[in-house]
C-alpha cells in the first residue's frame, strides 16, 4: 500500500511541470472564460430586462381600447336614448 501511495505524495510536494501545464490549460481556459461570463451577465441581464420591458410597454399600448371606440359607443347609447 505504500508503494501505491509514494508517487502521490512525490506529486503533491514537487513543482508543477510544463506536461502538468499542458494538461490544467483546458481548465485554465474554461475558468476564464466562467469568469468572464460573471462578470458580465449582470449587464446582459439588465439589457435583456429593459428590452423585455419596453416590448411589453408597446404591446400593452396597441391593444388598449381606442377612444374613438369607447366614445362610438357612448355616442349610440345618447342616440338610443332620445
Amino acid at each position: 500500500m505504500l508503494v501505491d501511495t509514494i508517487p502521490l505524495i512525490v506529486k503533491f510536494f514537487t513543482r508543477a511541470g510544463p506536461y502538468d501545464t499542458l494538461l490544467d490549460r483546458d481548465e485554465i481556459l474554461f475558468d476564464n472564460e466562467h469568469r468572464l461570463f460573471r462578470d458580465s451577465y449582470d449587464r446582459y441581464a439588465n439589457e435583456l430586462n429593459r428590452e423585455a420591458c419596453s416590448a411589453s410597454r408597446k404591446t400593452s399600448r396597441s391593444s388598449a381600447p381606442s377612444s374613438k371606440a369607447s366614445n362610438a359607443r357612448a355616442s349610440r347609447s345618447n342616440s338610443s336614448n332620445r
